[in-house]
This record gives structure tokens, sequence and C-alpha cells, in this order.
């Protein structure tokens, strides 16, 4: 986690913000290690709780993890195929028993937007005094943005993949930039009428084969937007032969059964050749060492000279280490509590939130992890690096 002025102003907005800013830091520094060799599997309490609230969307991006079936928009499955919703009711009591951690609070989906009590839940995260943060594609932001405002949310993050055209062909659906940029506007319309300066809205950009060229044009689209954060998102993409390989090692090493198998269109194939990665590195560090706003990051947050082996080279050393398991909660939206794709350490519709965290499962997860990553994780959307 970089130190940057919107963090610095987040972390000082409540001593509960600057405790749980310092918190997350100190984690995540050499003095994590300790955490991750704690006696039996066992952590402290996640800092931060991710809930896929939703499996709905009503986009059907290219680069997207979530399964898809032939249906039209807002009926597409995710990890959570054929699996109910949790109510409103029924998360508030999951933030109840998560409040004394004082954890932040990451809304996504499918698109969190169209889950109706959407706003009623970020209600209750703000009463608690805890972080709430909203991941959307903004196509239905303009209906919220003086809710967004008045709750107190934190930060909304946007997906933008690149000017009109190219955003709406990866989309798939057409109209999607304009909704996009309609949302955004009336959130900063809302925000200026309450005269406050949250949420902090930040862009998010996949990086892809299809957008990668228009990367400065994206940056302008942002940058005339006003908007003070800019995330360029390497690609987490995967081959079938890796799939292959790290669903063999996964079952041997944790014993499961074709449950925990990642499936054919659960990662994305569209990978870069050589030549495109040249070009791209020279965008990158153009529009990295880009001064004035938006501020330009990338995530995963890899130097430089690892560039080109996450690109191109399948079997590359990464460090053998994912914070995730001793940091973040991922909740899917039947209460799943799944840390690695398709590996189930309860629900917590079922059982209470704590003793599912430090449970018989997530404590074995954590030692087998501790033992080196498996051969799809260097790419995967859920690692914490």
């Amino acid at each position: 986690m970089g130190v940057n002025l919107k963090r610095l102003r987040l972390a000082f907005r409540s001593p509960g913000h600057f405790a749980w800013a310092t918190r997350r830091v100190l984690r995540r520094s050499a003095l994590g290690a300790i955490e991750r060799h704690l006696p039996g599997g066992r952590a402290l309490m996640p800092d931060t709780i991710v809930v896929n609230i939703t499996s709905r969307c009503n986009l059907r991006c290219a680069m997207c993890m979530q399964p898809r079936e032939d249906g039209g928009p807002g009926d597409s499955p995710t990890l959570t195929r054929g699996h109910a919703e949790l109510t409103p009711e029924q998360w508030m009591r999951v933030i109840d028993q998560a409040a004394r951690a004082h954890p932040a609070f990451y809304f996504s989906g499918g698109e969190p937007l169209l889950y109706k009590g959407m706003m009623d839940i970020l209600a209750h995260v703000k009463r608690r005094g805890l972080i709430a943060a909203l991941v959307t594609n903004a196509t239905a932001l303009d209906h919220f943005a003086k809710d967004l405002v008045r709750l107190g949310v934190d930060n909304v993050t946007v997906s933008l993949d690149g000017p009109e055209t190219i955003h709406d062909a990866l989309r798939g659906v057409s109209g999607t930039f304009q909704r996009a940029l309609t949302g955004i506007r009336a959130l900063q319309e809302a925000k200026r009428q309450a005269g406050v300066t949250y949420p902090a809205i930040k862009i998010n950009c996949v990086i892809t084969p299809r957008n990668f060229e228009s990367l400065p044009e994206t940056y302008q689209v942002v940058r005339a937007l006003g908007i003070d954060e800019l995330n360029l998102q390497h690609p987490m993409f995967d081959t079938a032969e890796n799939v292959a390989l790290h669903n063999r090692v996964y079952h041997e090493r944790l014993g499961e059964g074709d449950d925990v198998s990642k499936n054919p269109g659960e990662f994305y194939e569209e990978r870069f050749d050589e030549t495109q990665f040249r070009k791209l590195e020279k965008l990158l560090d153009g529009l990295l060492n880009m001064s004035g706003k938006p501020r330009v990051s990338c995530f995963p947050t890899l130097h430089r000279r690892d560039w080109w082996a996450y690109y191109l080279d399948m079997k590359h050393p990464f460090p053998q280490r994912c914070l995730l398991p001793w940091t973040v909660m991922r909740l899917l939206a039947d209460g799943t509590f799944e840390p690695c794709m398709h590996y189930v350490a309860g629900n917590v519709a079922e059982t209470p939130l704590r003793e599912l965290w430090n449970g018989t499962r997530m404590r074995r997860f954590r030692q087998e992890l501790n033992k080196g990553l498996y051969p799809a994780c260097t790419r995967c959307c859920y690692r914490c690096f």
C-alpha cells in the first residue's frame, strides 16, 4: 500500500480510519511475516472484507473471470452459480460480527448496484464507523450518486477500459462508456452540492491486448473528468496448460474433490506477444512518469524488471507468497467464505465470522500455502501481494 495524499486524507478522517490504515501497512510490511507463521495456521482478524454482493451483472466483459452463459444481460452467473443471495438483514449481521475488528468493507460483484439492498448495507457499515468502498461499472451510478454522498461512502472505484469504442467493445454492451461517464459526473456533482470530498473516485483500467494502445487516450479521458487516480491493472490471465498443472497440484496438496478445479471460462486467455509487450512497456513508462493529475499506478505492484516475466514467462519463479488468507476475507453472494477460487472454508450465514476465519479448513489452507503458491496463483485477481 503506497503512501499518497488520498490515503493520508482517508487515514485521518477519524481515529478508526487512522488505526485501520496503520494496521494495514504494518501487516503488509516485513513484520507481517511473523503473522504468517503463527502456530496452527492462525491469523489476526481480517483488515479487509471483500463482499461479492451479487452474482448478477449487466455487462459481458471480455477479460472477466466470471463464467458466462448464453442468456441476456443481467442473468449471467459467477462462481456462485445457482446460489441464492443473502438478504440485507443477513449481511448486516455479518457486519456486526466483524465490527470489533474494524475492517474495511469492499463491495463488488457482479455489479453491486444491481443488489436492491446495497444502500441499506452501506449505511449500516458507516453506522458502525467502518470504511465502506464500492467497485462498479458505473452504468447505474447516476441513480445512486446522492445516496453514496449522503451515506459517507469512502471510495468508489469505476471500471473504464478505454475510450468509447474500445470500452464498449470490451464490456460487451454498447452505450456503456457514456453511461459510466454520466454516473461519474453525477457523483462529482453530488459531492460538489454537498460540499464534501468523499467518496474518493478512482478509475481502474484493465490492460489487455485489445486496449493497450489506447492507454494514452484513456489517461486523457480520466484527466478531463478531473479524477485524481488512475490504476492500470495488469491482466489476470492464464493458459489451459498452466491451469491443468494448477489443478493437478491443487488436488495433490489439498486432497480436494473436483469442486476445487479451475474450469474453462474461468480464466482470461488473451496474451501479449513480444512485440505487443515492448509497445506496452514504453507506454507504461510514459504514463507512470506523468506529472499532475491523475496519479497513475499499476496493480499488481510489480517491479519494472518483472513486467516481462509477468506477461511472457508463465514459469517465472515470482515470490511464493500471497497475503490474502491472512488479511482479507472474501465472501460470495450466498455468504460462502472462499479465500481461494473454489476452496470453501464455510458460510457466514451458518457459522459466526470469527469461527470461520480461524476454523479448521482455513488454518489448514494457510499452512499449506506457506509451503508455496500454486501454478495459477501469480496472475490471480484475488492474490494480495
